[in-house]
């Protein structure tokens, strides 16, 4: 069985995929859509692969570069980015803020080594909701936020109503 946990409390993971009987319930489908953006490729397969192993929900795309994020993101539109700052080629300070003019609904979490407050308040300034840092950071707490995208996502786009 998996766990979600929402507001400090367990909640099966069935009971967030099947509505209750007697309900309808309209939403988005079930999967979470992330794209991570890693010039590292074997950090982006660890990340990859252990979200896809914790969170049996998920769809992950990769991308390294400007081209390639914008390709991925019109084809899959994720639910949520994950950016590293450094890429060849492209700050990813700067791919966040072209992502947030043409995508502005996108949540973007910056994923870094670079922790200090001036990055914090840089991502902030170009749309990042999120700031992760490599150094002080675990795999879970990506997999934490990728649950909170999840749920708030779900809850935000169920209109659920009572049938008969």
């Amino acid at each position: 069985m998996y766990f979600l946990w929402v507001s400090g409390q367990p909640r099966l993971f069935r009971d967030i995929l099947f509505p209750k009987a007697g309900m309808i319930s309209y939403q988005r489908p079930l999967m979470l859509k992330i794209l991570i953006i890693e010039d590292n490729i074997k950090l982006r397969n660890r990340i990859k692969r252990i979200l896809m192993a914790k969170l049996p929900f998920l769809s992950v795309a990769e991308a390294s570069d400007e081209k390639d994020t914008f390709s991925e993101i019109e084809q899959r539109l994720p639910d949520l980015v994950i950016m590293d700052i450094r890429l060849a080629g492209e700050n990813g300070l700067n791919l966040t803020k072209k992502i947030k003019m043409r995508y502005p609904s996108i949540p973007i979490a910056i994923n870094t080594n670079n922790d200090s407050s001036e990055y914090k308040i840089a991502a902030l300034r170009v749309g990042a909701e999120y700031f992760l840092s490599k150094k002080s950071n675990t795999i879970n707490d990506l997999v934490s936020l990728a649950e909170s995208v999840f749920l708030r996502g779900s809850e935000d786009a169920s209109k659920t109503y009572k049938s008969g």
